[in-house]
């Protein structure tokens, strides 16, 4: 989950430990408030990843934000 405390442009990506785009998530223009946005695991062409660990990186007008996850098949 994450907070907007205005509107503003977005950009989610699922990054892996290289820095590889493997999916988008989220682009493009979101209210101000909460969002959560969920990742079923897949990359960009619908193929569940490996295991292994991945970064969220959220961006905004003034921050990027990132967090690694673990995926365990």
């Amino acid at each position: 989950p994450f907070f907007l405390p205005t509107d503003d442009n977005i950009l989610l990506n699922i990054l892996d430990m290289n820095g590889k785009v493997v999916k988008q998530l989220a682009f493009g223009q979101y209210p101000a408030g909460n969002h959560m946005i969920e990742w079923d695991g897949t990359n960009s062409a619908g193929t569940p990843v490996a295991s292994g660990v991945y970064i969220y990186q959220l961006h905004t007008s003034d921050n990027v934000m990132g967090q690694q996850m673990v995926i365990q098949r």
